[in-house]
């Protein structure tokens, strides 16, 4: 049992090293929000490995292992550092899914490389997060993170 939890420890401290060297080369498509993206990619990173930091069930670790690749999988695919939406059949409105998360079937429908993102608020579950972050660069990738959601493709 010690050696598992040794190589996951190993595994996760590179897979956290290897998204931080990949947002010091990230490439937009967008040149100009480059450097946005790179902020983003590194803050993400930061702060969901913080707050999952504490996990101690090894299953629990392999499915964040899991995660955090199929994060940088799709971000390297489609050149798209944001967290990609679940989708939901049609018809459905904010009412329905409220419901849906109520009952405990909403938990089945989100992707497995959504469930830390939907865990709360960032800042809320990881308050050291809020001394290691400056307010400006919060701002800044709050900002980023609005405008990716509510961006439609070819609205730059």
């Amino acid at each position: 049992e010690e050696m598992r939890t040794a190589l996951q420890y190993f595994k996760v401290k590179k897979l956290y090293r290897g998204i931080i060297r990949k947002s010091f080369r990230w490439n937009a498509n967008n040149p100009d929000k480059t450097e946005d993206e790179r902020l983003f990619i590194r803050t993400e990173a930061y702060q969901l490995f913080r707050r999952n930091r504490y996990t101690e069930l090894e299953s629990e670790v392999d499915e964040h292992i899991f995660e955090a690749e199929s994060r940088v999988e799709l971000a390297e695919h489609y050149n798209i550092p944001y967290a990609r939406l679940m989708q939901v059949p049609p018809g459905w409105n904010d009412r329905k899914l409220k419901q849906e998360q109520m009952t405990g079937s909403f938990d089945q429908m989100v992707p497995r490389y959504l469930t830390s993102k939907l865990k709360g608020s960032l800042m809320e579950d990881v308050p050291e997060a809020q001394d290691h972050v400056s307010d400006d660069i919060l701002a800044k990738w709050q900002k980023t993170r609005k405008q990716a959601m509510f961006s439609k493709k070819g609205d730059d």
